[in-house]
């Protein structure tokens, strides 16, 4: 939704905060909000969301105590959750599996140097916005390639049940009704 709304008329740039739970959108010198409100509005519908503009107080609190990051920074924020996640998942299954520490960190400076290849590319491609980024499909890759690596620190049953640790984490989530 972010890059959308920084490609309508009148917009600047785009902003989320560190949760995702705030938009804010910096309007060009030149624009006419009414028409820029609209058109955000519309946007927003699109998208099945219901804003609720910040005025006074409230706007002056989330401009000072939010941690705003740039539209164009989400596919790498979204990144960095990512792999956070899949380091966690590791440091679990290590302890499940009472792998010693030296073992673990392998892991987890395996699964970082393979997610950055892997989400790099996807990230720099021109204008991509994280929405269109299958991080499902990217997961998966990530769960295979960090097991066929934990092969040479593992047993087989371990790289196994490592790779259905990594794959669970990277289910698409079912919508709740």
């Amino acid at each position: 939704m972010l890059a959308q709304l920084r490609k309508m008329p009148g917009v600047k740039e785009t902003y989320a905060n560190q949760q995702g739970t705030l938009l804010a959108v910096a309007l060009a010198a030149n624009a006419n909000r009414q028409a820029v409100e609209q058109q955000i509005l519309k946007t927003f519908l699109k998208f099945n969301a219901k804003p609720k503009l910040l005025t006074g107080e409230a706007f002056q609190r989330a401009l000072k105590e939010e941690a705003w990051r740039p539209g164009k920074r989400i596919a790498e924020l979204s990144s960095l959750e990512f792999r956070s996640l899949a380091i966690a998942a590791i440091r679990r299954f290590s302890q499940r599996e009472r792998i010693g520490p030296d073992v673990t960190e392998k892991l987890v400076r395996i699964a970082e140097q393979e997610w950055s290849k892997l989400v790099e590319p996807e990230i720099n491609k021109a204008s991509k916005p994280a929405s269109r980024i299958d991080w499902h499909r990217l997961r998966l890759r990530h769960a295979e390639v960090v097991a066929e690596q934990a092969g040479e620190l593992l047993n087989p049953p371990q790289v196994k049940r490592l790779k259905e640790t990594l794959s669970a984490r990277a289910a698409p989530r079912r919508k709740s009704r």
